[in-house]
């Protein structure tokens, strides 16, 4: 006899960013909904595979209206969360690209980060009622470990300092500048003659900021009162850190584990305008900015109003030694204003309602993708690591290939950094973790976890 149960499909796009929060989602909406869920890279499935269920995508910008559609043409309900939308330079630039006014219009459901959002995208898409003030379920997340996290002694005489980069197009995991500005043209970012030149001053900024972060790295690796984890951005080249920390025993580089986990794990974060500022923040931790004055076009510094900033390394370094000066401020009405559940309410349970809400046809459960995407998969897998072994090295062939096999390799070398192989063994860890957290999961026993292809799998209660 089959199980039917109602499908949800919840799309992952950056594994180290996204999959905790969305697979305590997928945790509520099996246990709360006894829905069946498939999590994790599901788009090109949902595009090819006609069938009824709720869709979640991570955004909902104009480089996704295709896909989004024809995954609503055949016959899910789409919804979306703007993963990367709480912060945008203008209400205008956010509805020329990540607000895409065609798909706001058709979209079953949007979830909102807060009623900045909302006022922003109303101004593209006024009419339709298909808004949902939400916030994230990172944050619910992020309350629920603050309460069992202990705060760091004061007494204790070593520092433990994360560093998080985001210097994408300074150490960029892409060959050249141009590649990176022919993206951002093709996406809409930038449009007008005006718009390069306010980018290639934005990359010049950056430079300035990342040569800061080198100075203050280095010089916090010469006092063994520190211990240094720099914590560089999925689309950075990892090797330029690993470099800088060769050479010291008190840094380590660390992209792999959780972020939550590694705020948790410090004393204090130091970063640069990035949304990890908020994060640390909501954790309860200690945030310090830094970012040299006189920038011209330089990333929004939205996020540093989170943190006790510096223009310079050196005096940030004396306040990171005079731990008793370190204090918190009071971000409590700009926090509310950009994120519905800073405080309260939960954004994990209103997505999942709405979801819900849809009442879609039971399913029978799924048992895997199909058989040829499995078999392009690990062919690409297997001449990755062909490239990798011995033409990379060795291999003598003409250039035309070789451009090709080089090409094919640093694709899915980058692919690999931002989203690797899921393991099932991480997966029940993860679920353990969480459910120790929230007592209304119950307990890792009570799931079913079937693996489905190398990036998603299937949970159900």
């Amino acid at each position: 006899m089959s199980i039917n149960k109602p499908l949800a499909l919840v799309h992952i796009e950056l594994f180290k960013r996204e999959f905790l929060p969305k697979l305590y989602l997928a945790l509520k909406l099996a246990k709360k909904y006894d829905f069946q869920i498939l999590i994790g890279k599901v788009e090109n499935y949902a595009q090819k595979k006609k069938g009824t269920g709720v869709y979640l995508n991570k955004d909902h910008g104009l480089w996704s209206r295709e896909r989004l559609l024809k995954i609503q043409e055949n016959g899910y309900l789409v919804t979306a969360f703007d993963e990367e939308g709480m912060i945008y330079k203008s209400d205008e630039l956010y509805n020329q690209t990540r607000g895409d006014k065609e798909l706001l219009e058709r979209l079953d459901a949007v979830f909102l980060w807060g009623n900045k959002q909302l006022e922003t995208i109303r101004k593209n898409n006024p009419a339709r009622n298909n808004k949902y003030l939400t916030g994230s379920p990172k944050f619910d997340l992020y309350r629920k470990l603050k309460d069992r996290t202990n705060e760091t002694s004061n007494e204790s005489e070593l520092v433990k300092v994360l560093i998080n980069t985001r210097f994408t197009y300074v150490n960029p995991l892409s060959d050249s500048l141009e590649k990176e500005i022919d993206n951002l043209r093709r996406l809409n970012f930038i449009t007008t003659p005006r718009e390069e030149v306010e980018f290639q001053e934005f990359v010049e900024s950056d430079k300035k900021i990342f040569l800061e972060f080198v100075k203050l790295i280095k010089s916090l690796a010469n006092n063994d009162r520190f211990r240094i984890t720099i914590r560089p951005h999925p689309a950075e080249k990892i090797d330029v850190y690993r470099e800088l920390a060769g050479d010291f025993k008190n840094v380590t580089v660390d992209y792999s584990t959780e972020l939550a986990q590694q705020i948790c794990e410090n004393d204090c974060v130091i970063h640069d305008g990035c949304t990890t500022a908020i994060e640390a923040r909501a954790l309860g931790k200690h945030v310090f900015g830094l970012r040299p004055d006189g920038l011209k076009s330089p990333y929004l510094s939205f996020a540093n109003q989170f943190s006790t900033n510096f223009q310079e390394c050196k005096p940030l370094i004396e306040h990171l030694h005079n731990r008793n000066n370190w204090q918190f401020e009071d971000v409590t009405d700009i926090a509310r204003k950009y994120i519905a559940n800073w405080s309260d309410s939960t954004a994990t349970d209103s997505i999942a309602k709405v979801m819900n809400s849809f009442n879609t046809a039971p399913n029978p459960l799924l048992k895997h993708i199909a058989f040829k995407e499995r078999v392009k998969y690990s062919f690409k897998r297997m001449l990755f690591h062909l490239i990798h072994k011995t033409f990379w090295i060795h291999g003598k062939l003409p250039s035309k290939i070789k451009n090709r096999l080089d090409s094919f390799y640093k694709s899915e070398n980058k692919s690999l950094a931002t989203f690797p192989p899921i393991y099932m063994t991480d997966v029940k860890r993860n679920i353990q973790n969480l459910c120790s957290l929230d007592n209304s999961l119950g307990s890792e026993s009570d799931y079913v976890i079937k693996k489905v292809s190398a990036h998603s799998f299937l949970i159900y209660k």
